[in-house]
């Protein structure tokens, strides 16, 4: 296909209601379609693109009980397959990070049938063997994070709903073995933040920084700058128009990043923020303005430049 498609699966129907079916959104055609339904209904899972073109959607909660299982689906039959083996542990709001080697490691979350478990701990998932192996721990548990593949293969933790909200941690990997730049020796200093975060949104820009945005903090308005080449933070030079949690943000073919929706702390939002990232500044011009209000929604860049 010119296009590929966009796989939609999961969630709730109508908030309480957790839902197994998988919807197809075709860009060119501007239209949906359902697929095959996953082998089990879930919310608060993650979805990630295998190099092998499927996808593996990992953990949530079946509206009853954490999940300690995975599936893959496969775009060219429409059909969903239970993995080989399941987590050691069930995982919710947890993330999930292709890593160099086309391995993916499950992170932190809501960890346990009653979520009181370790958030330490992580899982890699292979797709050559379908199974899932123990991962390192985290230094610290960590929940409402983000976890963000910088270019040089390395993962950057940020954020932490249960303390330490400003540390940030980085995970170098080598294809072989997991390693900490914290405790490397000499150590390898990944900075903090200016302000602690939880449900906040982390992008890789094209230079190689990530941009932090919002979440719950003393300002969620703000944004900061990661620059892994000289581990050092820095805030943008203005911030948003409006406090955000619970948002997305894509960057652009342009490298601009577009910030979608979120939650102010009262309500859902509509609204839209613009990062120039030549400038390191936000737009204080007029904002287009979503359909309908959104939080904790998914966005993606579609091939067509558009974002959906």
């Amino acid at each position: 296909r010119s296009s590929p498609l966009v796989l939609v699966a999961g969630g709730t129907s109508n908030g309480t209601t957790v839902i197994k079916t998988a919807e197809l959104y075709d860009p060119v055609t501007n239209t949906w379609r359902a697929t095959g339904e996953m082998k089990t209904a879930r919310r608060g899972h993650t979805a990630t693109v295998l190099n092998n073109g499927k996808i593996l959607v990992v953990g949530g909660n079946d509206g009853t009980n954490a999940l300690s299982t995975a599936e893959t689906y496969d775009p060219s039959t429409g059909v969903w397959t239970n993995t080989i083996g399941p987590l050691a542990y069930t995982h919710r709001y947890h993330t999930a990070t292709l890593l160099s080697d086309g391995k993916v490691l499950i992170a932190g979350g809501t960890v346990g049938p009653l979520g009181t478990a370790d958030a330490k701990y992580t899982e890699v998932y292979s797709p050559l063997t379908g199974t899932f192996s123990a991962g390192p721990l985290l230094p610290e548990e960590r929940q409402g994070h983000t976890a963000t593949m910088l270019s040089n293969g390395d993962v950057l933790f940020v954020g932490n709903s249960i303390g330490n909200g400003a540390l940030v941690r980085t995970l170098k990997y080598d294809g072989t073995t997991f390693s900490w730049a914290h405790l490397a020796n000499p150590v390898v200093s990944t900075g903090s933040l200016a302000k602690a975060r939880y449900n906040h949104s982390a992008t890789l820009l094209s230079s190689g920084k990530v941009l932090v945005t919002g979440g719950f903090s003393s300002d969620p308005t703000s944004a900061e700058l990661y620059d892994p080449t000289a581990r050092t933070w820095s805030a943008t030079t203005n911030n948003m128009s409006t406090s955000r949690s619970y948002q997305t943000s894509t960057t652009l073919r342009n490298g601009d990043v577009l910030v979608i929706g979120g939650y102010d702390g009262a309500t859902s939002l509509n609204t839209l923020d613009y990062y120039y990232a030549s400038t390191n500044t936000w737009s204080v011009t007029a904002q287009k303005l979503l359909s309908t209000p959104r939080a904790m929604n998914t966005s993606l860049m579609l091939s067509n430049g558009k974002v959906l």
